[in-house]
């Protein structure tokens, strides 16, 4: 029963029982605390894609003390998220970390090999857990803790975590820090340095940017032109790049200059290799119209990327920071192409570098 459950039992001539401590005391509840419950577990359960029991009968047990109408829905999130394939690693590995954290014991774990640094390869390393760190971002779950063999600290994703086992050894110090840290990254990870980052949106985009608070450090400044510079500090530009990515053309990178850089490269790369492409320009008219002509070696190729293009452009990045899909998908065809003294070349147009 122990095995199966992870619930410390004991017995005693042939009477069995739970160990004290084994559930925590029970909360009593207003209705918008028991509101803001039902919220985290919502977004919790959009941050994960990964089957977990503790999860499920949590949100069993919330689901208990809710008014009617919140527990309907509680159930039905239950019920979705219970069709998660099972993976027996993530559940017995999460349970050692969860132990490992409220315990204040030394955990030693099974790394596997990075996914973006190829030459990073597995290792095995012992770490102090401060936390666990669910990301929307990712859908998944991290720990945040000191790597011994690193001697720093260090974020490490718990599906990566091949193995995991709990030590007898426990650590002092403050591990209260890590809320305030986090407030740092732009999502988990706080370990880097600081990075200061300036970026302008178009003004059709401008509205849409400023209404959030994308990072406690935010700064907005609205032009008279309509566009809006956005600034924060950062820890580490790896998560922020996506983010600023999603936005296309309409968000120009000011600083850092390698964040610029990689931004202007990475939207070109895109369509480096796209069958049959000859190129891509892309026009607008801020605040009237934005407009992308792709021009294919062969009519075979252009067909096939407007079959597959049509199907997807409304479900899009650009259409979604674009607010609305696409007016007009059609065809044409090339006549001809000159190219005069100033010859084609790749990169943003004239005066937007």
């Amino acid at each position: 029963m122990e095995l199966d459950a992870e619930l410390p039992i004991w017995q005693d001539k042939g009477k069995w029982g739970l160990e004290a401590g084994a559930f925590l005391p029970p909360l009593a509840l207003t209705l918008p605390e028991a509101t803001t419950f039902f919220l985290a577990a919502r977004v919790l359960a959009k941050a994960t894609d990964e089957h977990d029991p503790e999860l499920l009968s949590a949100f069993v047990k919330l689901a208990e003390v809710l008014p009617p109408v919140l527990a309907e829905h509680l159930h039905a999130t239950v019920d979705a998220y219970a069709a998660t394939p099972r993976n027996e690693r993530f559940t017995r590995v999460l349970r050692v970390l969860t132990m490992g954290w409220a315990e204040r014991r030394v955990v030693t774990i099974d790394y596997g090999p990075g996914v973006y640094d190829p030459a990073k390869g597995a290792r095995r390393t012992r770490v102090r857990p401060y936390a666990l760190e669910p990301s929307a971002h990712t859908r998944a779950l991290y720990l945040i803790g000191y790597d011994e063999g690193r001697k720093a600290r260090r974020t490490f994703k718990v599906e990566r975590i091949v193995e995991a086992s709990l030590s007898p050894e426990t650590f002092e110090g403050r591990t209260s820090d890590i809320a305030r840290d986090l407030l740092a990254a732009w999502d988990v990870i706080s370990d880097e340095p600081p990075v200061r980052i300036v970026v302008r949106f178009s003004k059709d985009v401008a509205a849409r940017v400023a209404e959030t608070r994308w990072h406690p450090t935010q700064d907005v400044d609205p032009a008279p032109d309509g566009t809006l510079v956005w600034s924060a500090t950062v820890s580490g530009l790896l998560e922020v790049r996506g983010w600023i990515l999603g936005w296309g053309s309409m968000a120009e990178v000011l600083e850092p200059k390698e964040l610029r850089d990689y931004v202007v490269g990475t939207s070109m790369a895109r369509f480096m290799f796209l069958d049959g492409l000859a190129f891509k320009t892309w026009r607008m008219v801020e605040g009237e119209w934005f407009e992308g002509t792709y021009v294919f070696d062969e009519k075979v190729y252009r067909d096939d990327f407007q079959r597959e293009f049509s199907a997807t452009a409304a479900q899009s990045a650009g259409s979604g920071i674009i607010g609305s899909s696409p007016t007009l998908i059609e065809p044409f065809e090339v006549v001809a192409i000159a190219e005069g003294p100033g010859r084609f070349r790749r990169g943003p147009g004239p005066g937007s570098a």
